[in-house]
């Protein structure tokens, strides 16, 4: 369970950086290339829902994966 616990947090601040990197980075340069590999089959559910066209411009599937994340990391602790 531990493992798994560490496994989410790693990924939670995978994609912190890659949203953070969204703001100064082109997707095809590198690091970004490289997060976007791991974050983009994440976000792709997410984004059929959440489309960036419909909310204004703004990708929120980062946010509901983060969210996602942080529940599960919170039920692996209590257990």
């Amino acid at each position: 369970m531990e493992i798994v616990w560490y496994a989410l947090s790693v990924l939670w601040w995978v994609i912190v950086v890659d949203a953070v990197l969204s703001w100064v980075q082109r997707p095809n340069q590198m690091p970004r290339a490289l997060l976007l590999r791991v974050t983009d089959p994440l976000y792709k559910p997410f984004r059929a829902i959440l489309n960036p066209q419909k909310t204004g411009g703004i990708d929120l599937s980062p946010l509901a994966v983060l969210l996602l994340i942080q529940g599960a990391r919170s039920m692996l602790q209590h257990l």
